[in-house]
């Protein structure tokens, strides 16, 4: 529909058109090619066109003040250091840690089903949690020379080969060294579900080590 007053022939002869989002009457060379339309161009301009939708931030300013050591949350909008984040799987999560931590307690607050299983959860490893001997920490963790059974990379933590959750113990059967990184991963998976989910092959000798713990489930002395 024309919406100016002057003629459609002498509409498209000077050369103008009006933009069906905006409603602005602009010339030609603001609308892309569109071999589709009489006037062939679009019905849009370019404008409302490449206007973006939301306020997301740009991969190019992200990265820019990625260098600088800051990074952007999501929840409260802001800019703030790389340590007021939480890692997962090499990344930075999107939301902070303060924000986190109030999530984290709507959802307990408002979500019947997750506050059920955490609350299971936390009961299970209440119950069968106990601190193991610095000496059978020693025992463990020279069994690999000090790396974490999962990946190989220097272990500054144990892991439940079966999960507390699940009935497992702190026993030294069930204590394997473990780097943070693939203990917070494992969570409360079992460790079959755990290396189909990293797709990686274990060592031989890490492969014996986690065999025994499975099999026995109390000496892991047996191994050497």
């Amino acid at each position: 529909m024309n919406k100016t007053r002057i003629s459609w022939a002498e509409y498209i002869f000077k050369g103008f058109k009006t933009c069906n989002k905006c409603g602005q009457l602009l010339p030609l060379s603001l609308f892309d090619m569109d071999r589709s339309h009489k006037d062939l161009h679009t019905t849009i301009c370019k404008q409302c066109k490449y206007k973006p939708t939301t306020d997301r931030i740009g991969k190019r300013i992200r990265r820019e003040m990625r260098k600088k050591g800051f990074h952007h949350c999501r929840m409260c909008e802001k800019w703030l250091l790389l340590e007021n984040f939480y890692r997962a799987h090499g990344y930075y999560k999107n939301i902070c840690k303060s924000c986190s931590r109030v999530y984290a307690r709507l959802r307990y607050a408002e979500n019947i089903s997750y506050r059920t299983e955490r609350r299971l959860h936390a009961h299970a490893r209440k119950r069968m949690t106990v601190k193991p001997d610095p000496k059978v920490v020693k025992t463990i963790f020279a069994l690999t020379d000090g790396k974490c059974v999962y990946c190989g990379s220097p272990a500054n933590t144990l892991d439940h080969v079966v999960p507390l959750s699940r009935g497992g113990d702190s026993e030294m059967g069930n204590l394997v060294p473990c780097c943070i990184s693939c203990n917070s991963r494992k969570k409360a998976k079992s460790v079959f579900e755990f290396i189909d989910a990293k797709v990686f092959a274990l060592p031989d000798v890490f492969e014996d080590i986690i065999s025994v713990a499975l099999a026995n489930g109390r000496d892991l002395i047996l191994y050497e």
